[in-house]
């Protein structure tokens, strides 16, 4: 039980506590939905892990950059092929 407490506590304090960004959000969502409409294995998107991913790249270095041109991509693509194909 205090082991539980603990690991509770601790999560509070680090990720499990951290904002989630609206971008990511969105962009997991637009890569969810194409992924579903394409039906391919290969394209599976599980949004949950996308963002938390997304999440965790935006609080490193260089990450917000990445970030921003992989929103960039999919925002500019025009049909799911595209969207899937982001970097």
């Amino acid at each position: 039980m205090r082991g539980a407490l603990l690991w509770l506590g601790l999560c509070a304090l680090l990720a499990c506590s951290g904002t989630r960004s609206e971008r990511c959000e969105q962009t997991c969502q637009r890569e969810a939905d194409c992924a579903e409409e394409i039906d391919d294995d290969e394209y599976a998107v599980n949004q949950g892990e996308c963002v938390r991913e997304c999440n965790e790249l935006e609080r490193q270095a260089r990450g917000p950059e990445l970030v921003s041109q992989h929103v960039s991509c999919t925002k500019a693509a025009t049909s799911c092929w595209e969207v899937l194909q982001c970097p």
